[in-house]
């Protein structure tokens, strides 16, 4: 096993951060993940009581079932633009755009035109994982299907369409429900 992380020229971090259970059948280990996060649409869903969207929770996930977060992007409307939310974006590496308050679906489609950018210019990507109970997305994830993408859409399955989730699903991909999630944090 060791050697499978000696050749991984992608991985960026000390092998003792990594959990053993990314060795499982060593396919966690090599798959490369892209995180696209629509932060207004998950901080929407949580209710009450469930404190912070803590991004950090959505990587550790990844780490542990999916495999190796390589690209790490969220989309955040400037009123959600506070120092405790930027500190935990870039504790947790991820890249943060901030989009104008007044521009409707402004987050999505930076969203969609990094994730389509990704399919070419990080083609090593095998896994996209989005975040986001908005089925505006279902174009993009039938676009990253058609490229031969794993797609992997965590949201909160109260406020997520079902036809959506049907629709994911449908295609072979997995819908998460964030609370899975969020337990486990």
């Amino acid at each position: 096993m060791m050697e499978a992380i000696e050749n991984e020229s992608e991985f960026h971090g000390n092998v003792s951060d990594i959990s053993l259970s990314h060795f499982d059948a060593g396919r966690k280990f090599s798959e490369k993940t892209a995180v696209f996060v629509d932060d207004e649409n998950i901080r929407k869903g949580m209710r009450k009581g469930q404190g912070l969207f803590n991004p950090g929770s959505i990587l550790d996930y990844c780490r542990m079932n999916i495999g190796i977060p390589t690209i790490n992007k969220l989309y955040l409307k400037g009123y959600y633009l506070r120092p405790l939310n930027l500190m935990l974006c870039r504790d947790n590496d991820f890249e943060v755009t901030v989009v104008e308050d007044n521009k409707k679906d402004a987050a999505d489609m930076s969203l969609i035109c990094d994730a389509m950018e990704t399919i070419f210019v990080n083609s090593y990507v095998s896994t996209y994982v989005i975040v986001s109970g908005d089925k505006d997305f279902m174009p993009l994830i039938r676009k990253l299907h058609r490229h031969g993408k794993r797609i992997i859409v965590i949201a909160h399955r109260h406020c997520t369409s079902p036809k959506f989730i049907k629709g994911i699903e449908k295609l072979g991909h997995q819908f998460l429900d964030y609370s899975i999630i969020y337990q486990g944090a």
